[in-house]
């Protein structure tokens, strides 16, 4: 019997030779096989497969067998109205986030670690909320933990967009207290950006019109998720042994990013609860960012199931001339702890709000 083949246009945002490397691995995790990268024609071509869900999963192409997928469609009618956002999309845009993980990476990641239909993805250090809103988007249950309550208190807003509406009256100063519109009016008077609040929160109620007109039925045929904050540490996960599916991941840098000075929000929001403050991984030296990783590394050990996979985003740092290899230190403790490692994929980055931190590595190791 012949095998099925099959063509993936690639995106025209993809111009990365990581990115193809990931879109290589998402291929292989929805089950084809005899992968190629056709230079020419932008494309993939390959046999067998999970056509229909990566139709719905897919993470790099705008469309398969000439269908479009659902990401193409996003980006789509997101373009129509804030078009330079090449690489954001629906409530991602509400606050710039330094050092954020891209959306089209988080949820290629989600997509190699978990294919699952039915899962529930863990973001230990979940920031600004891109892998649960990704998770969202891929029709998965989420968790995310995070020690600034602010962060948590935005990546869950981030959810929020997708399920209330948001109201929001500029002459009349109106609004019906969506916690997106609290996000927005931060990233707008603490950040020194250009933005204006009040167009910034017309482009978001503009975007949830289009999510709510064109995207949301289809996302809906794939069931309700479930997702839960937490202002808690990384190094003590309150979920039971071999709780989730998949986590995905990047952790602080150590003292190479003030997070709570690049990413502000309202100061009691961003006040760490005093039984928190001695597991605060960012602000550490060398030595104790490595024993609280390592703690936390086993804590995530722990909570993955058996076969589960763990996506993580991390980086070496240059100080005084030399390269402190934290990449090369995190793979051979999560290999000692029974990582197996699976794939390793380099990152460019730019250099805005990076201090020393040298490419972004991705690790992917499998339990």
């Amino acid at each position: 019997m012949d095998k099925m083949t099959h063509t993936g246009k690639l995106l025209d945002i993809v111009n990365r030779y990581y990115e193809l490397q990931l879109c290589y691995a998402e291929l292989k995790a929805f089950r084809a096989t005899e992968i190629e990268h056709d230079i020419l024609n932008n494309s993939f071509i390959f046999c067998d497969g999970d056509t229909d869900k990566l139709l719905f999963r897919s993470s790099w192409f705008s469309e398969i067998d000439g269908e479009r997928t659902f990401i193409q469609e996003v980006i789509q009618a997101c373009r129509k109205i804030i078009w330079r956002y090449s690489d954001l999309w629906l409530s991602h845009i509400a606050y710039p986030f330094k050092r954020r993980m891209r959306p089209q990476v988080a949820r290629s990641l989600i997509n190699i670690t978990c294919p699952e239909s039915e899962a529930t993805i863990l973001d230990p250090f979940c920031g600004s909320g891109t892998t649960n809103a990704e998770a969202y988007l891929c029709g998965l249950n989420s968790v995310g933990i995070d020690i600034v309550p602010f962060y948590t208190y935005m990546s869950e807003a981030k959810i929020r967009f997708f399920e209330q509406e948001i109201i929001f009256n500029p002459i009349a100063s109106e609004n019906n207290g969506h916690p997106l519109l609290d996000v927005i009016h931060a990233a707008c008077t603490l950040l020194k950006t250009k933005f204006k609040y009040e167009k910034r929160a017309s482009e978001i109620i503009e975007l949830q019109r289009i999510y709510f007109d064109q995207i949301r039925a289809k996302l809906r045929s794939h069931g309700k998720t479930e997702h839960k904050f937490i202002v808690g540490t990384a190094t003590d996960i309150p979920f039971p042994a071999g709780h989730f599916d998949a986590i995905v991941c990047s952790p602080p840098y150590g003292s190479a990013i003030k997070y709570e000075e690049e990413n502000p929000g309202p100061e009691k929001m961003m006040e760490i609860p005093d039984e928190l403050k001695q597991y605060q991984i960012l602000t550490k030296d060398e030595e104790s960012w490595k024993n609280l990783m390592t703690d936390a590394f086993s804590e995530m050990h722990r909570v993955l199931k058996k076969s589960g996979r763990l996506a993580i985003i991390i980086g070496n740092q240059k100080r005084k001339g030399e390269i402190v290899d934290y990449v090369g230190w995190a793979r051979e403790k999560l290999t000692s702890m029974g990582f197996k490692p699976l794939y390793q994929f380099t990152e460019l980055i730019s250099s805005t709000g990076t201090r020393n931190i040298l490419n972004d590595e991705i690790l992917i190791f499998e339990k």
